[in-house]
């Protein structure tokens, strides 16, 4: 480790700590010193906290008032700006500073005596809250190396649910808990052009609304912790939205005390994060959440044109806007990922065995008329969504003739048996995982121009469904032959649709 303090140190700054996919891990100076990296690595939920950590070093260390200084900004400028600003708050960035551990509330520390004698327990107030402290075990049996404490400190705090009640013991490991919300951000070349792309101006983040009394803000390492006049100021922030503190933590040798954080508003109250995104439906506000079922690349023409809106995605609302008058950048990625929680809801989020992580990456080719792309992928996806609809009914159709072939008349044919179902859906699920391999390609249609490029695509599509309908439903006894060629979808009505 390297010295921040003349105690015991680990600083963000010169000890590796950031996963960078295909390499390992890099401190902050690295990072910022290597415009060559190109994408975060670890987990969903680490690349959401980590570019969300980063955007507030690069926000704080570059002013941007409007869209004319942040065109001419360049990556570059940006990353030596960062380093410029770390070196002055260097003292702040340090694991085990004994006054101003990183990311951490000393207050907390004192649980330790109370743990001896459980009636002694009581109710600590740092966020002015009378929340119980929550001390939790460390879900490992292994000890965990610095690099994972602090992105165990990153994801804790920005990264978590809310629950009904504090007093219940939570398991905690470096999976984190989900708050279910769909993540969206764009991606550049580097990761260092990605932080650039999803900055916001000045104006932009004041034109909002719901920031106009705090603006930008100040990171939480920039205020002092000792006492509760910060938390009204971060929360109403635009900064201490982008990283929320959901959580006090303060780590203890193998252990880590937890209390409530801070609470902020429900995007149906106004106040809204960066990263989700948002739309209106039955004159009420609702968020995209993780699904296993539908994966991000099925959406994306809702989550770009949702992002138009005030209250939706700032990352791809402005970065599309900014991105307009770039002339350097050609192209841009699109990032989507979190993790699927059981119930979701605000009020009361878990995680089980049966969800799990989502993360989806895809390159878009920069066009002069962004709506027209994804109003075409738009009708792309409902083409795929009429073939898995069409394999659907033709395997309970299948199913329903070799279950009672007496009964298989037409006005009976919405009756399906649990059987009937239970395949139709096997097939539909199939054909979306073995689409989800095409997805890219997906994408790139969507700016194709030659015709007969596109519908040679969807007639590859089509042999998608005809190959999930093959494997679902058997071939082999007369009957189930009878049944096969009766059965067989179609797609006729689809080829050649313009």
């Amino acid at each position: 480790m390297n010295e921040c303090a003349e105690t015991r140190s680990f600083c963000l700054l010169n000890d590796p700590w950031i996963p960078i996919a295909g390499l390992g891990e890099v401190s902050l100076t690295e990072l910022f010193t290597h415009p060559e990296y190109a994408r975060l690595g670890g987990s969903p939920i680490e690349k959401v906290v980590i570019l969300r950590f980063l955007l507030c070093i690069a926000h704080a260390s570059t002013p941007i008032p409007d869209v004319d200084a942040w065109s001419a900004l360049t990556p570059e400028k940006l990353a030596e700006n960062a380093l410029e600003y770390l070196e002055k708050w260097k003292d702040r960035f340090d694991l085990y500073d004994e006054k101003r551990p990183f990311l951490q509330f000393p207050q907390l520390r004192d649980i330790e005596k109370l743990e001896k004698n459980s009636s002694e327990w009581w109710p600590l107030s740092i966020n002015g809250m009378q929340n119980n402290t929550i001390l939790t075990q460390m879900d490992y049996a292994t000890d965990y190396t610095e690099s994972e404490k602090v992105r165990l400190l990153l994801s804790g705090v920005c990264y978590s649910c809310r629950r009904k009640g504090t007093k219940a013991l939570i398991s905690y490991s470096l999976m984190g808990e989900g708050n279910g919300f769909l993540h969206s951000f764009l991606l550049g070349e580097s990761i260092i052009q990605t932080i650039y792309l999803n900055m916001l101006t000045d104006e932009e983040i004041s034109g909002v609304g719901i920031f106009d009394k705090e603006g930008l803000g100040k990171p939480f390492w920039e205020w002092d912790f000792s006492n509760n006049d910060w938390i009204e100021s971060y929360k109403n922030s635009y900064i201490g939205c982008l990283f929320p503190i959901n959580k006090f933590l303060y780590i203890m040798g193998d252990k880590i005390v937890r209390e409530e954080g801070i609470v902020y508003p429900e995007f149906l109250e106004g106040q809204w994060d960066p990263g989700i995104t948002i739309f209106k439906k039955d004159n009420d506000r609702k968020a995209l959440y993780c699904s296993t079922e539908k994966l991000p690349w099925r959406s994306l023409g809702a989550i770009f044109e949702y992002s138009r809106e005030n209250y939706s995605n700032a990352f791809l609302r402005y970065g599309l806007e900014h991105l307009r008058n770039n002339t350097f950048i050609k192209s841009y990625g699109l990032w989507c990922g979190g993790v699927e929680v059981n119930t979701a809801t605000s009020k009361n989020q878990k995680i089980s065995g049966r969800k799990g992580y989502i993360e989806s990456e895809f390159q878009i080719q920069k066009v002069e008329t962004q709506k027209s792309w994804w109003c075409k992928y738009k009708e792309l996806i409902q083409e795929l969504s009429e073939f898995a609809d069409e394999l659907d009914l033709k395997v309970k159709l299948y199913y329903k003739k070799m279950s009672d072939p007496a009964k298989n008349s037409e006005k009976s044919k919405n009756k399906w048996s649990p059987i009937c179902k239970a395949k139709g859906s096997e097939a539909k699920r199939l054909f979306w995982e073995r689409m989800e391999r095409m997805a890219q390609e997906v994408i790139d249609l969507s700016v194709e121009t030659e015709q007969d490029i596109v519908n040679s695509a969807k007639r590859k599509w089509q042999e998608v469904a005809l190959s999930c309908y093959r494997e679902i439903c058997p071939c082999i006894t007369p009957r189930q032959m009878q049944a096969y060629v009766q059965c067989m979808p179609t797609f006729k009505k689809k080829e050649g649709k313009k």
